[in-house]
């Protein structure tokens, strides 16, 4: 999947970070580039100009939507409790829902079948519940 994705920019301070004492930044699947303020400069943004004509809206789109499927709701949760914007009831009804949803996930683990809960969750999106001719064009005259 990553092969899907432009190589990312990472700005940074160091030219050579302490992170990667050993370790070559040119050899990881980023750009590393630095400045004293670590700040993303006009040279910085000049480099990256031809790769953001290459990059269509929809491709923006689709990377942000497949960078916020992998974000666990925990951490969101945690981020917005630790700046203050969660009461203590509120976590807790977060954290009963994940809960129940941990249960239910292990209630099909233990089921004798090789569905996921993804499918369980959706089975009855495929059930025709009305009929199938609400398209917009039937209800134009």
């Amino acid at each position: 999947m990553l092969e899907d994705f432009e190589i990312p920019v990472v700005n940074g301070k160091a030219k050579k970070p302490r992170c990667s004492k050993n370790i070559d930044v040119r050899k990881l699947s980023v750009s590393w580039k630095s400045n004293k303020k670590a700040w993303i400069s006009t040279e910085i943004m000049s480099d990256c100009e031809e790769l953001a004509k290459s990059v269509s809206v929809l491709d923006a789109i689709s990377w942000n939507t497949s960078a916020l499927k992998k974000v666990e709701p925990r951490c969101v949760l945690k981020c917005f409790k630790k700046a203050g914007f969660l009461s203590t009831s509120e976590v807790t009804a977060v954290s009963t829902t994940e809960k129940r949803e941990k249960e239910f996930a292990d209630l099909v683990a233990n089921l004798d079948s090789n569905v996921s809960v993804e499918e369980h969750v959706k089975i009855e999106d495929d059930l025709f519940i009305e009929e199938e001719n609400l398209h917009v064009s039937n209800f134009i005259h």
